[in-house]
């Protein structure tokens, strides 16, 4: 999904992103962890936890998001910490 206009990665592309009272522990059960990053921004500090599903059809989000081969993320603008874990994980994005 697209960042908005006036955030913090404006017009950025991010993945579904589930964040404090969000959690719902039956999504984390259809849900493999992959691997957990630090990122440092000027006014907080992020944890990100990274997790993939076998059958994607399965997870429904509350927000407009849709999902996007992993070979053409490389043409979207993304925050750093996300092309960090795909070239980590995936060996994807090298820019």
């Amino acid at each position: 999904q697209q960042r908005g206009e006036k955030d913090i990665w404006a017009n950025m592309y991010e993945f579904p992103m589930l964040e404090g009272d969000d959690i719902d522990l039956q999504l984390l059960e259809k849900t493999q962890h992959i691997k957990t990053m630090s990122h440092k921004l000027t006014h907080q500090n992020l944890t990100v936890h990274f997790y993939s599903a076998e059958n994607p059809a399965d997870i429904q989000f509350q927000n407009a998001a849709s999902w996007i081969p992993l070979d053409e993320l490389k043409n979207l603008p993304l925050p750093r910490v996300i092309e960090r874990f795909l070239e980590d994980v995936y060996a994807l994005i090298s820019r």
